[in-house]
């Protein structure tokens, strides 16, 4: 399984575009996650990629009237669960901390999250004795290097790169 993960494309929705283009050339996509602030470039991805399943919650800067998303989703992919946050709500760029018992509390083994703009890829111990996976994509659509994650599940392992969209 392949999933795409994007956060923060802030109005600037090309990048996750080509990204997703250069992916289905590449091998496919399975599903696209999108980590909040860029409520309406989700919109136009969904749009453009009507057949691949894709979900999002909603960031700090998203229209606090939007309805069809929520601030926090679990997703379950071949065996992992993972917790979908921005990550304001749950105070990402003072402290992991938090964000990680929250993972751990609702069961996920892996906390995907946004808001600091810095891709990452590492693991926390938490306050209830589980370790998580804690991997925040970067900004696709500003900031001083745009990124995105690529999640690849094969045989039980989670596999993560992380990749340089043009904006």
């Amino acid at each position: 399984m392949k999933i795409l993960v994007f956060s923060d494309s802030h109005g600037n929705p090309g990048a996750m575009f080509r990204a997703v283009k250069d992916h289905i050339a590449h091998g496919g996509v399975d599903m696209i996650l999108h980590l909040g602030d860029g409520y309406g470039d989700f919109k136009a991805l969904v749009g453009m990629f009507p057949d691949i399943p894709a979900y999002m919650v909603l960031g700090n800067c998203d229209d606090p009237y939007v309805k069809d998303a929520p601030k926090e989703r679990i997703i379950e992919a071949e065996g992992f669960t993972f917790l979908m946050v921005h990550g304001h709500t749950r105070g990402v760029k003072r402290d992991l901390g938090q964000a990680a018992d929250a993972a751990a509390r609702c069961g996920a083994d892996v906390l995907l999250y946004g808001h600091t703009h810095l891709a990452m890829d590492q693991r926390m111990d938490t306050r209830f004795g589980k370790t998580v996976r804690m991997i925040n994509p970067g900004t696709v659509g500003s900031g001083y290097k745009p990124s995105y994650a690529f999640l690849e599940i094969v045989s039980g392992q989670l596999m993560c790169g992380f990749g340089n969209p043009t904006v």
